[in-house]
Order: C-alpha cells, then sequence, then structure tokens
C-alpha cells in the first residue's frame, strides 16, 4: 500500500484544488505532511501502522487529503521484499480475482494560536453559525427530525465550517434540529426548533 498525500487549498470562491507537498529548493525534504513509512505491506488479516507528521510553520489552517492506495508490490518501489516473493505475490494474483480498496481521509493541521469564535445568528425563519475564528468548526450528528413523528428524520450529517465562512438551514415548521457544535476540546449539544 502507497501512502499519497496532498494539500488542500481552498480558494476565496470556496473551491479548492488539491496540490503536491512543496520541496525546499534542491532538498529531497518537503514542507507539510509527511507518512512515514509512506508504503506498507499488510498482511491478509493483519494490520500495518504508519505516522503522520507535520513539518513547517503553522501560521494558518491547513488541510490535507490523506489516501492509502492499493499497489502491487514492484522491486522499484522499495518494498522490504525479494524478487521471489514479488514473483509469488503476482502469481497469486493471476491465479483468480483479487479486489483491492484504497481509502483515505481529510487530515486538518490546526494553527499554533487556534482561536475559536463561532457567532450565532438564530431568527424566527433561519439559523447561520459563522466562524469568526481562524480555524475549523465542526457540527457533528445533525440531526433534522420532524416533531410529530420521530421516525422522520433526514439523514444525519456532519458539517465542518471553515474560518472565515458560514452554515445556514432553514427552520421549517414542526422540524427539531439538533447537532453538537465542536470547538477543539469543547462539545456543546445546542437544539433548534422551526416555527
Amino acid at each position: 500500500m502507497r501512502i499519497s498525500i496532498l494539500e488542500i487549498v481552498y480558494k476565496p470562491d470556496g473551491t479548492h484544488e488539491e496540490v503536491p507537498l512543496n520541496s525546499k529548493g534542491n532538498s529531497p525534504t518537503r514542507d507539510g505532511l509527511i507518512a512515514s513509512p509512506a508504503r506498507l505491506i499488510v498482511p491478509a488479516k493483519g494490520n500495518q501502522g504508519t505516522r503522520l507528521l507535520f513539518k513547517g510553520t503553522r501560521d494558518k489552517e491547513r488541510y490535507y487529503r490523506v489516501r492509502f492506495v492499493p499497489v502491487v508490490p514492484e522491486k522499484e518501489d522499495q518494498f522490504a521484499i525479494s524478487e521471489g516473493e514479488v514473483s509469488e505475490y503476482k502469481k497469486s494474483l493471476s491465479a483468480g480475482v483479487n479486489v483491492m480498496a484504497g481509502y483515505g481521509t481529510i487530515f486538518i493541521v490546526r494553527p499554533s494560536n487556534a482561536r475559536f469564535d463561532t457567532r450565532i445568528e438564530d431568527t424566527p425563519l433561519q439559523y447561520t453559525l459563522r466562524n469568526n475564528g481562524n480555524t475549523v468548526v465542526v457540527l457533528e450528528a445533525f440531526k433534522d427530525c420532524s416533531l410529530k413523528d420521530a421516525q422522520d428524520c433526514k439523514p444525519v450529517t456532519l458539517h465542518h465550517v471553515l474560518p472565515g465562512r458560514f452554515m445556514t438551514f432553514t427552520k421549517e415548521a414542526d422540524r427539531h434540529y439538533r447537532f453538537n457544535l465542536i470547538e477543539g476540546h469543547v462539545k456543546k449539544n445546542i437544539e433548534v426548533q422551526g416555527p
């Protein structure tokens, strides 16, 4: 398995792009998030660990997409296996069908001076959370349910409100909204009722 890391850069218009990590001049050292080791061999029914380390300044919040990509080992991939083991692995692939699944996550590096400042605007028809801080706030387990029928609920969602951005939802009649507002290590339960 190979670990791929790209930095997610958000633009002022709300879009984003994923860019490779920058090297410092001619040095192989990169600024940003580093996986060690960057290549893993995970045995069947086994597990393997990797460490994620951030190198660089933490003057602002930074976001990374970390992908765990399955690969067939090749000698030039620097896996610590012999040519015979590579050959055996390839033979096992040709003898049947193997499904290789990758997975990934978003990794957030908070600034060293993380500051939370969530402003709430609660009007009769709308509810707005504005993030005036310098780091992300999370709306966890966002539930939108009917007051009359406990089984009438929309799917539970998770929202990240980036610094300088906001999230608004329209309050509907006879609906109840619940979520956990997470600011770093502080979790607040919020309940809102429609008009």
